[in-house]
């Protein structure tokens, strides 16, 4: 089987470190550089102890003049203005895979509405594809440009979609709680990230103004025209890694119906679980490219509860990032992934 040539944009980001470590086991996949603004100059093993004595690549500062032609496919792990900048750059002669929200929303008004930025690459949004991979997989074989989604996203559209697709869901809104790890801050470093702030806490964030609202509303609507409205809210727990979403919805079917039909829509996909007995919980989940979710009654006629757990790095990030790729490149799905 063929070696493709890969490079990974923001590599010293949590999501890039997870990109690299999946990468690098990968039998069919060269990476070629790596890139960090802040650590050019130093060694991935300074972030990843088990590089030391084994391929230990140096950062590079990002360059899609020279950087380009040297790879046949990128990862952005980088804030969404800087994958603006890089990507007409690459999209020439490279596929991309963004895991920022640079190319997740349709219409770049709503991305600056959300993003309070302009989008500075309008011209690209028709020709990206949006990776939810297990949804979109014919036209990521095809792809070019592949939005990687939010965590959040993927954690409520997995369970949500065939539903609301099959006609499964109600007029009212679809009500998303969600919990993640604080993994899904990022490296940088905050005064709300603080150990003081999170250990022995709980808070809700972005009540309201979250930016995966609309992302989660424009898919949602692309399945149905009958799509009901996305209420989301955050919260940040004291774990490291995971996502939990508990998501409140009407419908006339019963739990049991909502299941059977994610079970079959979901039937052999290699990284979806629908349970048909219990809770998803983050642990089933964390460390692994997997969605485990279920449908249950609420207790209340007329409203079911959707519960899905993912990995925020995982799923949520680098491994759907590199399930898409393998789906692009004609790779077995599960490659480097289990």
């Amino acid at each position: 089987m063929k070696t493709i040539r890969a490079g990974i944009a923001g590599a010293a980001g949590f999501s890039g470190l997870e990109l690299f470590s999946a990468l690098v086991r990968h039998p069919q996949v060269e990476i070629v550089f790596i890139t960090s603004e802040q650590h050019a100059g130093r060694r991935i093993s300074e972030f990843l102890v088990s590089q030391q004595g084994g391929f230990d690549p140096v950062f590079e500062p990002l360059d899609p003049e020279t950087q380009a032609g040297r790879v046949d496919v990128v990862f952005f792990a980088l804030p969404p203005e800087t994958s603006l900048e890089a990507a007409p750059g690459f999209v020439d002669s490279t596929v991309v895979i963004d895991l920022s929200a640079a190319f997740r929303l349709n219409d770049p008004a709503v991305y600056k509405k959300w993003y309070k930025h302009e989008h500075a690459a309008p011209g690209l949004l028709p020709q990206a594809v949006y990776g939810l991979t297990e949804w979109n997989r014919d036209a990521v074989r095809n792809a070019g440009l592949i939005a990687n989604p939010g965590c959040y996203p993927t954690s409520v559209l997995i369970p949500m979609l065939p539903l609301i697709a099959r006609g499964y869901c109600g007029a009212g809104p679809v009500i998303v709680d969600s919990k993640s790890g604080v993994s899904g801050m990022g490296r940088k470093v905050s005064p709300e990230a603080t150990f003081m702030q999170i250990a022995n806490n709980f808070r809700a964030y972005g009540v309201g103004t979250h930016r995966h609202t609309p992302e989660i509303a424009q898919e949602l609507a692309l399945a149905s025209d009958l799509a009901p409205p996305v209420i989301f809210t955050p919260h940040l727990l004291p774990i490291e890694r995971g996502i939990l979403s508990t998501i409140y919805f009407q419908s006339e079917k019963s739990a049991e119906e909502c299941r059977e039909h994610l079970s079959n829509f979901y039937e052999g996909e290699p990284f979806v679980r629908v349970l048909n007995g219990g809770l998803p919980e983050i642990a089933q989940a964390a460390h692994t490219n997997l969605c485990v979710c279920t449908v249950v009654s609420s207790g209340t006629p007329g409203t079911l509860i959707a519960v899905s757990v993912i990995d925020n790095l995982v799923k949520g990030a680098a491994g759907q990032a590199i399930q898409n790729m393998n789906v692009r490149f004609g790779f077995p799905e599960e490659t480097a992934l289990v």
